[in-house]
């Protein structure tokens, strides 16, 4: 091949390259376009992130549901968003028993490990969930003691909400374990 030929080649190639790289260009530019005019499902993970903390002032604690099997019961509670802005929680909540007089009862309750711990947005009007859960005194009897609600923490707060009931017998730590509590989560279903 000679040096023209070579050239008339190389030369012959270039604008055929050239458009390559402009449609490769072209594509890379709408596909900058079409993320800016609309934003991925991951800016909604940021002004998820975002969202402050939820103050104990804004939420309302409230029970959902009840249930049990084999001496376990189950306390499905909420955490209601009452503010006027979207709000974050993350982690456990801190969970004490109630004497008769509304006193913490000197109980621990522990953390159920081994479940995910997620930050969850709370809109205005709506809920994060968690779980308390205890043994019953049926199969412990006559060892138990008796509680009459639950003291709540929101994750990350120093302020407490309550919820009073009437008396309900826990096993006594020694023969039933802790009562427990789950990190905080999006849905009622764990």
């Amino acid at each position: 091949m000679t040096a023209m030929s070579l050239g008339s080649t190389v030369a012959g190639r270039m604008p055929g390259a050239l458009r390559v790289r402009r449609r490769g260009l072209a594509i890379v530019a709408a596909a900058l376009l079409a993320a800016v005019a609309a934003p991925p499902l991951a800016s909604a993970s940021a002004s998820a992130a975002s969202a402050p903390r939820c103050a104990t002032s804004q939420l309302r604690l409230v029970l959902v549901r009840q249930s049990g099997a084999v001496g376990r019961r189950f306390w499905e509670m909420a955490l209601r968003n009452a503010g006027s802005t979207t709000c974050a929680l993350r982690g456990y909540p801190g969970v004490g028993l109630l004497n008769s007089r509304g006193r913490l009862l000197g109980v621990q309750v522990k953390r159920e490990t081994g479940l995910p711990v997620r930050l969850v947005t709370v809109a205005r009007g709506r809920s994060a969930y968690f779980t308390f859960a205890y043994e019953d005194s049926g199969p412990c009897l006559p060892r138990f003691f008796s509680a009459y609600g639950i003291s709540v923490y929101p994750p990350g707060s120093k302020t407490r909400l309550l919820r009073r009931s009437a008396r309900f017998d826990i096993c006594s730590v020694a023969v039933g374990g802790s009562p427990a509590v789950t990190p905080v989560r999006a849905t009622l279903e764990p």
